[in-house]
């Protein structure tokens, strides 16, 4: 039983400890307050005073760790190393920590180590460790080291793949087997998010577990886990993979001391050194999903697997992985993407075995791959394979049933109804009756009685969306497919979608309020004429540019907005004349 687990709360109380932190760096006090009372109070319930004080070091190291890695300052000269380019911007990381650059130079590539003049602004995106932005004025020198090595083995790989498989094999290929998803096109990214098999380009414990199980069968112990450190780091040490590392290790450790393996221990302990590491890493989605899917299977893949009894072994194990690994991820994909895949079973049975020997291909091409007649030998087979995926992928989405666009709200359901289960079977059958108030918190979303004014990013356009009372509408851009309109109904839940062109504006009706939207030079205006103070906002996405073009007042969309690739919405309300902010 849990209770039994110490290093399971020690986990809990560390992640908490994180967030603490994070609250009190947002100003967001008062749920701080909260969350530190709630903390206070799980500890004044123990009575074992040992207990007690190892989980406030614990929480207490969380919080430390955390506010210290985000309040840090740059000084005006120092080395950074770049581990991904952008047009008009890099991500680097200086003292353990990733930042954003702003750079015009063209030559720098991802892997150089560069020493840098510039200026440094705070300004975090806690969810990415992204501590703030420097604008570099000058490049003072670079270098290259073994680090810079890994990212230039990893192009020249690509360049080599791509002359016997050509450019679209070649960037899966490097997708798969190392995580590096710059040469993957939108559209087989946007294949593989339709069928829920996208973590397979971002390298997971999947992709861990395989390379160390094939160099264990070839190698042994030691050199599975030096060969298991190393692709880790080739890969980028994400949390999923070291989170897998960790495990595999204390697994195998556990066999030649010959103690008992505890899987739930073993993902605990796991967070416990990747949230000290990285503390960023608690929001960090790629991290969370890691997580989620793992303790969804230590706790339910028997279970489930047991239940489908009947189907054949190879189909049962696939089927029960997949259920088992959605059953916590499932609320946090709908929070972060508000789309969920209907066909994430046919994409985990019929494709993942197909990337998985791809990983392993991949891997093998990177080996020989200074000896042509082995590496286009292999070449052939990953050629094949490929092949085959596009095949069963066509046949797949030909069939698909589309994918199912859900809000925070279904989310929160999901897990109510998740938490009245465990409820209604071990403690009270009355709780089987708790969900039934989601039905008023479905009505506190859907109904809005002041404005609802939320500006929106679809990849790189713009838009906004108005609710009031039951009516809601969104205006964006004329340059984004009218056949998308569907989509934007069901992702933004709204009823009606208007277009706007540049240097137009358009009058439309909400509920009662006349509204007068209109755009120049990218940017959107707002007139709500109706109210008794008009309210008039211009959404300007840089700060640091001021734009005179209206006399509006002024609503600044944070600087990271311009960066982010996924949808986003920042909501304001209109109340009284007066406009406020509602993170």
């Amino acid at each position: 039983m849990i209770e039994d687990k110490p290093i399971v709360y020690y986990s809990i109380f560390m992640i908490f400890g994180c967030f603490e932190s994070f609250l009190i760096l947002n100003r967001s006090i008062a749920a701080a307050m909260i969350l530190a009372v709630f903390f206070l109070f799980v500890m004044f319930c123990s009575q074992k005073c040992k207990f007690v004080l190892i989980g406030i070091v614990f929480f207490l190291a969380g919080c430390f760790n955390y506010y210290i890695y985000f309040n840090m300052n740059i000084s005006k000269g120092t080395v950074l190393r770049v581990v991904n380019v952008q047009q008009y911007y890099i991500t680097a990381i200086y003292d353990g920590r990733k930042i954003t650059a702003e750079t015009y130079d063209n030559t720098i590539k991802a892997g150089d180590k560069i020493f840098v003049q510039g200026e440094f602004k705070k300004e975090p995106e806690y969810e990415k460790g992204i501590i703030g932005r420097y604008k570099i004025s000058k490049i003072v020198s670079r270098k290259q080291d073994y680090i810079s090595s890994m990212y230039i083995f990893k192009e020249k790989l690509y360049a080599k793949l791509k002359q016997f498989i050509g450019d679209e094999y070649a960037g899966n290929v490097l997708g798969a087997a190392f995580g590096d998803t710059s040469h993957i096109s939108s559209s087989s990214k946007n294949d593989m998010n339709q069928l829920g098999i996208v973590h397979i380009i971002s390298v997971s414990g999947m992709h861990m577990a395989l390379i160390y199980k094939i160099f264990e069968e070839i190698a042994g112990f030691k050199a599975a886990v030096a060969i298991s450190i190393f692709y880790c780091i080739l890969t980028g040490t994400t949390g999923a993979t070291v989170r897998s590392l960790i495990m595999i290790f204390i697994y195998k450790l556990s066999k030649k001391v010959y103690k008992n393996y505890d899987a739930i221990c073993s993902l605990a302990f796991s967070s416990i050194i990747i949230f000290f590491i990285y503390p960023y890493a608690v929001l960090d989605i790629g991290c969370i999903l890691s997580f989620m899917a793992m303790l969804g299977i230590i706790l339910y893949y028997e279970t489930i697997r047991k239940k489908l009894v009947f189907m054949p072994s190879k189909l049962n194990e696939y089927i029960s992985l997949s259920l088992s690994a959605q059953i916590f991820t499932l609320p946090v994909i709908i929070i972060t993407f508000n789309f969920v895949s209907t066909d994430f079973l046919q994409g985990n049975i019929f494709l993942v075995p197909l990337y998985s020997g791809i990983v392993v291909l991949g891997n093998l091409a990177a080996i020989v791959m200074n000896i042509d007649l082995l590496f286009k030998a292999v070449c052939t087979f990953i050629n094949i394979n490929m092949q085959l995926i596009d095949l069963i992928k066509d046949v797949l989405i030909k069939l698909s049933f589309g994918g199912v666009y859900l809000s925070y709200i279904d989310a929160m359901s999901i897990m109510v109804i998740y938490i009245c289960s465990k409820l209604y079977k071990y403690i009270n059958r009355k709780y089987l009756y708790l969900p039934v108030f989601m039905i008023i918190i479905y009505m506190y979303y859907f109904y809005s009685i002041p404005m609802d004014i939320a500006y929106i990013k679809i990849a790189s356009k713009r838009g906004v969306i108005l609710r009031q009372g039951f009516s809601s509408i969104a205006v964006v851009s004329n340059d984004i497919d009218k056949n998308k309109y569907d989509i934007l109904k069901k992702k933004f839940n709204v009823k009606e979608v208007f277009s706007i062109a540049a240097n137009q504006q358009l009058r439309i009706k909400v509920r009662n309020e006349n509204i007068l939207v209109g755009q120049k030079d990218k940017e959107l205006a707002l007139s709500i004429a109706s109210y008794s103070h008009s309210v008039k906002i211009n959404f300007v996405k840089n700060q640091s540019r001021p734009y005179n073009g209206y006399s509006y007042g002024i609503i600044y969309i944070p600087y990271r907005d311009s960066r982010n690739y996924y949808d986003e919405l920042v909501d304001y309300k209109a109340i009284n004349g007066k406009t406020y902010r509602f993170k």
